[in-house]
Order: C-alpha cells, then sequence, then structure tokens
C-alpha cells in the first residue's frame, strides 16, 4: 500500500497556500512547493531551525481535529497524513533532546565539503515513504518496523556527521558521547512517537481504531451482538450528509434484515421461535495476516499460530477508516456456518449511510462470467427493483465511502467449475483505477476457507479468518436461544440446551449454525441431555440425520403406515448417502448438481419433476433441497443457476460414507452373483470403494467400528480380498465415474480398502491368513504393496501407510506379518531391523549382507522416482571405500549394523550404556579385518576416543586386537598420560600392547611429549615401560625439526635434573 512522505502529508494537510506550509517550505529550501532537490546545506539548516519546523508540523497535525474534512475520504486521508507528520515530528523532538550542538555555522560546511558529502546526505528525511500503522497489523508489529525505519535515518545522520569539520574537532571521548547518543536516537524516537499517536488518537477517534487490540477485553461482560458497537462508534464519527432517496432506500433494505430470523421459520419444529438476526448474531472472534504472507491463508495449519482477536467492531471501524481499505479487498475466510454471510448482512445494516455507500453482492446470485462492475449493478437492480448504474450511485454520494460487499466468492468458484485465479486481483486493479480518479471504494469478500487457494490474493490483500465459537461464545448463544424458546419449553417440560451438554459435541458447536442445529434437535424431547455421556459420535449423528429425516419425510403427509414411514426414511438417507459419496470419491468438500444428478441416476431411479413448478427440478434438488445442513452454492451463468452442495460439517458427509458402506456389508450375504452361483455379487460395493483409498478420511473407518456389532462383515471382506484376484469384471454400476481411472488403478484402491475395512473391524489381521500361504507371507504382500504404491498417489499412498500399525511376527516357523489399525496402537517409530525375521533366520553373527550399489543406481533410474532417488542419494556414503558394495554386518546382539551408524554412535555426545560402545566397535572389527576401508574406519575411531577420552575404558578397547596393535592407540595412551586423566593402568596397558621401535618410528612426538608432561607434572614412571632417558633417546633426533619446542623441553627437564 502507498504510504505518503512528509512533503505530501505536509502539502495535503496545509495546501499550497497555507502560511505554514509557506514557512515550513522556506526551512526546506524550497523543497516542498519549489519541488526543487535538497542540497546538504538544505538539509542541515532543519537541525538549525528544528524548533521551529517541530512547532510548525505540530500545528499542522493538530489541525486535523479542527477540521472534520470534506467527506469520509477527505477524512481519512488527513488522518494518514497527520500520522506521517508525527512520525517526523518525533524524530526531531528525541533529536532535539540529544543535547549536541548542531548548527550550520559550527559545521563549517565549505562549497568542496557539500560535493563531497551531497550523495550521502539522509535525504529519505524528506521524501520517503512514511510507514503507517493499519489495523491488521499488531501494535508491536508496527513499533518494530517504525524502529527499524529510525535506525536507518539514525545510521544515515551518524554517516554524515562524521564526515563533517566539527567532528573533526571533538576529542575521541565527546565522539563516542556523540555516537552513543545518536544509537539512542530510534529508542527516543519511538517513545515521543507513541506519546504523539496518543495525542492524536484522542483528537482525532479514528486514530485509535488503527491499534490491534489483542488483550481480552472484548471477551469481559456480555459479548458483542450484532455489530451493535460498530455503528454507534463510526455515528460518532461521522463527516458524511443525508443519504439521497436511492441510498436510503438501499440502507433500509439491508437493516431490514436484522429483524428476519437468522434461519427460515419452515426448519424449526412447530412452536419453537428462531431468533432474529438483531439479537442473535454473536459478534464473532477472528484472527488476521497482519501483514504477513497470504500463500497459505487457504490451510488451517496456518493460522494455528495467530492471535485470536475479540474487537471486530474496532478491527471494521479501523479498516474503512484507514487508507488499507482502498488497496486491495479484504478477504474473509471461515467454514461452513460460521456466519460470513451473515457477517456482510449485518454490515451492510450498521455502516451509517451518511458516511458509507454500501452495496451488497450476493454472487450466488449475480452472473458469474460478468465484470465486478456488472456483478455489483446486478445486485444494485436487485435491490432497487430499477436500472441504477454504479457511476451515477457513487456520485450520489460525494461525502461516503464507497464499500461493496461481496458474499460467497466460494459458491462463485464451485458452482461455475472455473477457478476465477484473477477474481481477487481484478477487484484490486478496479479500486486501483477507482483511486487514481479520486473515488477510492472498499470491497469485503467472503469464501470459505477450503477454496481460498484457488484464487491469487492481491499484496496488500488483509486476510480474516472467522474462529471458531468458544465457551463463552457457545453460552451466549444458549442464552439467547433460552430466553427466545422459554415458553415451549416450559409448556412441554423441557430444558433448555445447556453448556454443559455442548460441550461434549465440540466439532457439532463450532459454528453457530452448528449450533443452531444441535439447539433444534434437542428441543424436542431433550435427547442430547438424556443421553448423557453415554452417546458415542456415530450414535449422535444417527439420531440427528434421522430425526431431521423423519422431519421432512412427515411433510410430505400422514397417508404412510408405520413401515412405509420407515422406509421413507431410510431411503431419505440413503440419497444423502449418495450425496457424501459423491463428495468423497471426487477428494472434495463438495459436488455440482450436474455430477449428484449423475450419481443419483446410477444408483437410485431418478425422481420425477415435482408438480406444480415453473421448471423440473433435479434429483439432487429433491434430495437436498429440505435439508438445512446441507448448504447449496449458486451461481448463475447466462441466466441459469449453477449450484453445489456441501455438508454444513464435513463428518456429516464421513458418517453417511461409513453408515452406507456398513449397510452395503451387513447386505452382501443376501446378493448373490446368480441363482447357480453362491458367490457375492460386491458390484455396489466395488463401485464405490474403487476410487478413492478411506485412509484419506480416517473418521469413516472409526464410525464404522462405533456402528460395528458383528464380526461377520469383517470376515467377508477378508473373503473379498482373498477373492480379488479372480474375481470377474462388475456387470453393474459401470456408468458410475466420479473420476477418471484405469482398470488397474481401480482394483488396487478396491483391494486397499477392503484391507481396511477388514482391519477395522477385526481389530487384528495376519496377512497369512489373507492370503492363505503362510509359507510365502513376504512375497505377497510385497506384491500387494508394490502395486498400491505404484497406484496411489504419494499423498493417498502415505496416508494408507500411516492407518496401519504393522508387526513382524512368526507364525511357527514361517514369517507373518500383524497388522492393527493405528487408532488402536500408535505406530510410533518402526521397530528396529529383525535380522532374523529379515534374512528368514539365516543369519550368524558377523555375516555380511551385501547390496550392489550399481543395480540400485540403474533400478533408481529407470523408475524416475523421486522417493528411490532420495534414498540413493542418502545411502552413497555407504558405500564409500567398499568393494563390494553397501555393506550391513550382523552384531552380536542380532542387529543389522552399518559401519556408518556404528561411527556415528561413538561420536555421541554422552555414553548411557558401555554395552552399546562395546557392541559398535565389535561392529566395526567386523568391517576392519574384512579390509573394507580399514585406514578410514580406524582413523574415525580414533578421532572419536581423542575427541572424549574419558567417556572410553582404553582396557576394553584395548581387547580389540585392530585397535591394540595399531601405533594410533598407542599415541592415544601417550595423549592421555601426564594428564588429569592419567592412571598407572593406561601405562601397563600400553606396555602390554605397544611395541616401542615401532611407536618411536610412528609417534615419536606423541610419545616424547608424554615423558615430558609425566617428568614435568611429578608422575613416577612405572617400571613396566621405559624410562625418560630411552625415550627421549629415540625420539628426539625424529623430532628435531618439527618440534623444536619438544627439544627445548627437553633440554631444559636435563638442566633442571642436573641442578
Amino acid at each position: 500500500m502507498a504510504t505518503f512522505t512528509y512533503a505530501d502529508a505536509v502539502k495535503l494537510l496545509g495546501g499550497n497556500d497555507s502560511k505554514i506550509v509557506k514557512a515550513l517550505d522556506g526551512i526546506l529550501g524550497t523543497a516542498l512547493l519549489g519541488g526543487s532537490v535538497l542540497s546538504v546545506s538544505d538539509l542541515l539548516s532543519w537541525f538549525d531551525a528544528k524548533a521551529e519546523f517541530i512547532r510548525l508540523s505540530g500545528e499542522l497535525a493538530g489541525a486535523v481535529s479542527q477540521r472534520r474534512g470534506s467527506s469520509r475520504i477527505d477524512r481519512t486521508r488527513r488522518l494518514h497524513a497527520a500520522h506521517s507528520v508525527i512520525v517526523i515530528v518525533a524524530f526531531f523532538e528525541a533529536f532535539d533532546e540529544l543535547g549536541i550542538p548542531f548548527t550550520t555555522k559550527s559545521l563549517d560546511m565549505t562549497r568542496q565539503r557539500q560535493l563531497v558529502l551531497q550523495e550521502n546526505s539522509p535525504a529519505t528525511i524528506h521524501d520517503a515513504a512514511v510507514p503507517l500503522l493499519t489495523p491488521d497489523q499488531p501494535y508491536e508489529s508496527f513499533v518494530t518496523i517504525l524502529l527499524a525505519w529510525y535506525q536507518r535515518l539514525a545510521a544515515e545522520l551518524a554517516r554524515l556527521v562524521q564526515r563533517l569539520a566539527l567532528w573533526d574537532d571533538l576529542t575521541e571521548t565527546a565522539q563516542d558521547r556523540a555516537l552513543e547518543k545518536v544509537t539512542a536516537l530510534p529508542k527516543q524516537s519511538v517513545r515521543r512517537y507513541e506519546e504523539l499517536f496518543r495525542r492524536l488518537a484522542v483528537d482525532c477517534p479514528e486514530v485509535g481504531f488503527w491499534v490491534a487490540r489483542l488483550d481480552a477485553q472484548a471477551t469481559r461482560g456480555t459479548l458483542g451482538v450484532a455489530l451493535r458497537r460498530l455503528s454507534d462508534s463510526l455515528v460518532s464519527l461521522s463527516t458524511g450528509d443525508t443519504p439521497t432517496a436511492q441510498r436510503q432506500e438501499l440502507t433500509l433494505r439491508y437493516q431490514s434484515a436484522l429483524n428476519h430470523p437468522i434461519l427460515d421459520s419452515g426448519d424449526a419444529p412447530g412452536g419453537l421461535t428462531i431468533p432474529l438476526l438483531s439479537t442473535s448474531y454473536i459478534d464473532p472472534f477472528f484472527q488476521v495476516n497482519d501483514g504477513g504472507s497470504t500463500a497459505f491463508v487457504a490451510q488451517k495449519a496456518w493460522w494455528e499460530s495467530r492471535q485470536v482477536r475479540t474487537d471486530m467492531y474496532r478491527f471494521i471501524v479501523g479498516y474503512l477508516t484507514s487508507p488499507a481499505a482502498w488497496a486491495a479487498p479484504l478477504l474473509v475466510l471461515g467454514d461452513p456456518g460460521s456466519g460470513k454471510s451473515l457477517l456482510t448482512k449485518v454490515l451492510a445494516a450498521r455502516l451509517p449511510a451518511s458516511d458509507y455507500l454500501v452495496v451488497r453482492v450476493e454472487l450466488r446470485e449475480a452472473p458469474a462470467d460478468a465484470d465486478v462492475l456488472d456483478q455489483i449493478e446486478h445486485a444494485i437492480k436487485r435491490a432497487l427493483k430499477e436500472d441504477v448504474s454504479w457511476p451515477s450511485l457513487v456520485r450520489s454520494a460525494p461525502r461516503a465511502l464507497p464499500v461493496v460487499l461481496l458474499d460467497g466468492f466460494d459458491e462463485l468458484l464451485q458452482a461455475t467449475g472455473v477457478n476465477q485465479t484473477d477474481y481477487l486481483t481484478r477487484i484490486a486493479r478496479f479500486q486501483r483505477d477507482r483511486a487514481d480518479v479520486d473515488l477510492p471504494v472498499a470491497f469485503v469478500v467472503t469464501s470459505r476457507i477450503s477454496v481460498a487457494n484457488r484464487a491469487a490474493l492481491p499484496a496488500d490483500s488483509v486476510v480474516v479468518r472467522l474462529t471458531e465459537f468458544t465457551d463463552e461464545q457457545k453460552r451466549q448463544w444458549l442464552d439467547i436461544w433460552r430466553h427466545n424458546n422459554i415458553g415451549h419449553f416450559e409448556a412441554h417440560g423441557l430444558r433448555p440446551l445447556d453448556l454443559a451438554t455442548v460441550q461434549r459435541y465440540e466439532d457439532l458447536s463450532a459454528h453457530p449454525l452448528l449450533l443452531l442445529m444441535l439447539a433444534l434437535y434437542d428441543a424436542e424431547g431433550n435427547p442430547l441431555q438424556q443421553a448423557g455421556a453415554q452417546l458415542d459420535e456415530a450414535e449422535l449423528y444417527e439420531r440427528l440425520l434421522t430425526r431431521f429425516a423423519s422431519r421432512e419425510v412427515a411433510k410430505e403427509g400422514s397417508h404412510r403406515t408405520d413401515t412405509e414411514l420407515a422406509q421413507a426414511i431410510q431411503d431419505e438417507l440413503e440419497r444423502l448417502s449418495i450425496v457424501a459419496f459423491a463428495m468423497f470419491n471426487r477428494g472434495s468438500q463438495w459436488v455440482t448438481e450436474a455430477d449428484l444428478d449423475k450419481d443419483l441416476a446410477v444408483f437410485q431411479d431418478a425422481p420425477v419433476s415435482s408438480a406444480g413448478i415453473r421448471s423440473a427440478l433435479s434429483a439432487g434438488v429433491i434430495a437436498l433441497g429440505r435439508f438445512f445442513f446441507v448448504q447449496r452454492s449458486r451461481a448463475t451463468r447466462d441466466s441459469q443457476a449453477l449450484y453445489t452442495y456441501e455438508f454444513l460439517h464435513a463428518t456429516f458427509g464421513e458418517y453417511l460414507v461409513a453408515r452406507h458402506i456398513w449397510n452395503v456389508l451387513s447386505d452382501l450375504p443376501r446378493r448373490v452373483v446368480s441363482r447357480r452361483s453362491s458367490a457375492v455379487d460386491d458390484s455396489e460395493l466395488y463401485a464405490l470403494l474403487s476410487f478413492v483409498p478411506l485412509s484419506n478420511r480416517t473418521s469413516i473407518l472409526g464410525f464404522l467400528v462405533e456402528r460395528s456389532t458383528d464380526p461377520s462383515p469383517g470376515l467377508l471382506t477378508e473373503e473379498l480380498f482373498r477373492a480379488a484376484d479372480h474375481a470377474q469384471l462388475r456387470a453393474r454400476y459401470t456408468e458410475y465415474a466420479p473420476m477418471a481411472l484405469s482398470t488397474p488403478e481401480r482394483f488396487a484402491i478396491y483391494r486397499a480398502n477392503l484391507l481396511l475395512l477388514t482391519t477395522s473391524l477385526s481389530d487384528v489381521v495376519r496377512v497369512s491368513e489373507l492370503c492363505r500361504q503362510p509359507d510365502s507371507v513376504v512375497p505377497a504382500w510385497n506384491k500387494y504393496t508394490r502395486l498400491w504404491k505404484a497406484t496411489l498417489t504419494p499423498e493417498d499412498w502415505q496416508a494408507f501407510v500411516d492407518a496401519f500399525t504393522l508387526h513382524r511376527v512368526w507364525n511357527g516357523d514361517n514369517r507373518d506379518i500383524e497388522l492393527v489399525p493405528s487408532s488402536y496402537a500408535d505406530p510410533g517409530d518402526p521397530e528396529w531391523l529383525d535380522v532374523e525375521w529379515w534374512r528368514n533366520r539365516e543369519v550368524a553373527a558377523g555375516q555380511f549382507v551385501y547390496a550392489d550399489p550399481l543395480a540400485m543406481e540403474q533400478e533408481a533410474h529407470f523408475l524416475c522416482d523421486e522417493d528411490e532417488d532420495l534414498k540413493l542419494n542418502a545411502l552413497r556414503p555407504y558405500s564409500n571405500g567398499f568393494d563390494h558394495g553397501i555393506l550391513t554386518v550382523v552384531s552380536r546382539s542380532g542387529r543389522a549394523t552399518t559401519h556408518v551408524e556404528a561411527l556415528l554412535g561413538l561420536f555421541a555426545t554422552e555414553w548411557t550404556d558401555r554395552n552399546d560402545q562395546d557392541e559398535y566397535l565389535r561392529v566395526l572389527a567386523h568391517f576392519h579385518d574384512e579390509g573394507h576401508a580399514s585406514d578410514l574406519i580406524a582413523r574415525a575411531v580414533f578421532d572419536a576416543v581423542r575427541a572424549r577420552p574419558d567417556q572410553f575404558d582404553f582396557r576394553e578397547l584395548a581387547s580389540h586386537a585392530w585397535i591394540a596393535t595399531s601405533p594410533h592407540f598407542w599415541g592415544l595412551i601417550c595423549t592421555v598420560l601426564g594428564t588429569p586423566h592419567h592412571g598407572d593402568d593406561l601405562a601397563v596397558i600400553l606396555a602390554e600392547h605397544w611395541r616401542p621401535d615401532t611407536a618411536y618410528q610412528a609417534v615419536p612426538e606423541l610419545v616424547a611429549d608424554a615423558w615430558l608432561r609425566m617428568a614435568e607434572g611429578g608422575f613416577t614412571v612405572p617400571a613396566c615401560i621405559p624410562d625418560i632417558d630411552v625415550v627421549l633417546a629415540n625420539t628426539l633426533p625424529k623430532i628435531a625439526e618439527t618440534r623444536p619446542d619438544l627439544v627445548k623441553r627437553a633440554h631444559n627437564f636435563f638442566a633442571d635434573r642436573e641442578r
């Protein structure tokens, strides 16, 4: 967002003819009005006249409170300018406190010196964009930005001063003191800014709303309802005029929504009152992207670290009175039922018509392919019932800021199937074009969070996410519900729904519409409260769906018998299940009406058109149009309405998928292929479960487990899994194609789902029972898993793997694999490789297992698989220095260990188990003795010991012959002799294993240094090793040129001894 420079701000506040502006222009060397470039002397003259500069700038900023502005837009610009002025004034006031005599005369500014300094002047004081506080930005973040800005100014000032004559005349102490004060200037400037800002906020209350309040004050006492405080605040800040007739008509239409129920009363059981919008809309809590990246706003995990704010009315006031609102659209995200549409209705009703020209556009009704202007004018026509152009309406409100509320961007995306990737950027372009002709406009766009990644966000966009209801919000909503229906509850002997009951169903009470659904359900006999804590989630969904389905069926008349009524209810739920599968098998949370009609035509007889309407109703409309927990999105293209459907909460669809699977499995034994065959006809199950793995939605499997009351479906899916290899092509439901997959892909996914079902319904499954090949379990499992990995997407494959906890077990003398749902047992980290199981008991300690790196490279290259390439790259160091390829050795404990793992273990920072250390050393001994990179391994081991000698037992090290006979080991002992870790046992170990003549040749400096260190430290040289005279006689000649320091120490030792 473009911000003002100091020069811009002064000219806007004072105008070219203002006495104050002319006086400031004189101080600035005509840089304000004349547009001339500041010379160094002009710049430094600011400091001569800083008192006058501060006074005049302060008067200019203070005048904003006395002049309201000619319009809301003019007022906002003036506030922006005043803020820019106080940022600069704060810097000069802080500078004034430094106490440095800083005048042009004292600086000795010769012409030549000015020319030298010209390129180093801190011109940003005059012409740089000044940081602006905006309501989306936490105040603390802005202060950090402002401090950095002041630091740049101070650094430039310091560089300038250090090049002046004055600086050369200062003593070093005076220079240090001056630099300390300049270094303190940024923090002093921030302190002065905060004081000036508080003063400006008192004089101009709008500015106070720019500060983001992150405290909990908004939750104290009664929470806000229907943004009443928004209208109260904006009315008190009004700068506008009396609306014209058309504007007044728009306002009245929008305000009337406050007196309508939040839900069509026809959806409520008899006797219940649906609360009005004005009394039941609880001000939402929210999060803001706080000026950061908008790349991940569609991901809920991205929002977890964002502060939850409770001051929606303050944020809206601050946003609409800030120039940030003109730069790009404000995007409001939320889940279905979170109140996004209601927010736009309340905003349209609460923004005062004197200062804001509001047009609310329901994108579901607007032409989907039209440009933004046409969509706005379409909404105006629907509201006023006449053709009114947007430009003429704007011209009728010269003192108001136009605000366009675009509700349902997600509906536009979903219903049209068009990405509309540039829709928001087109809005920002529209805003920029309007601002260029001095007619800025603000936009607010709502969308479900799940589709927010399908459109590019402009750089300056602010994104708000409506958060889930807190307990405080739920309590207040329940109080409103009780107040509206207390008569009904008392007349029927019912208890109002309470918070304690609602808290048991956190997901189903997270948003206002979901909470209303629970309230409507409990209002008929208090089933939620009577169930207590015994009601599991699956049973709750079954009761909810059955109750709503029975209510809709009952509306059709009472001519049915009880049996017919029960069947009609089941038919409704079955249709809803097909809807749920339509979404699940397309990998989406929503489905278009056209796709849904195709699916219903495959699985059910398509319903006939309802009589008495102007056009035939589709199967989708008839199946879903009456369930308020199914949300219908709409867009219009070529005058034709396009619909999509989505469940109010995703778990409704997941439960319905699980419910239908269970019903099909339960009925499957009665479905046979033909009279001549006992094989079951799994055509429907195959059609529904051959497109998407159930592991993509693990809650479906959880619902299945909760519904499971009979083990036979699990046995049936196990049998189907075994028979899958030889199953015939299914002749039924072939028209069902929610996505395009090949036959092998569908076969693999179906079999994967059969395994998921079998495991979930049977708790524990052994692969030997699945394949009925107890002696070939591993090859069979390899065949299954390779097919799944080859056909599933990487994301689906990982989700499938995560769904299981796998154990490698024995079935007698045969290997077996045991599978348990990961929901039953945390898979944790994979178990250590069981070499005995891996090699089918054909192992022995010290046995090597080889892998040919060339073959692995060829295979990885041929596969072109990213994961395989990454694994191979990680394994390359393991084959370095080994002629026979990548090696793994079987350790004494039966573990498979590589040399790299053993070496890394030795370098561990702490040892808690000497057994592990010994295990690693024995593993490395196998590699060393086999001649595989012997020198490399030896050097690495000795480096580990040298780095931490106190962590190793030298007696244990010496027990390994390949270590004990190495001169490097003898040298290691020598580095410890005569140190605090010295011990006579080390000398004994050395005596037992070294060959002195070899040591004198291989490590003479270490030996000489050790004996000198023992002598100098007063250590007694044990008799088992040579005395110092023998050692030095054999080592000094060899190190005379390379280690003269040791030679000198030796001479000193002998001289001292002779004394």
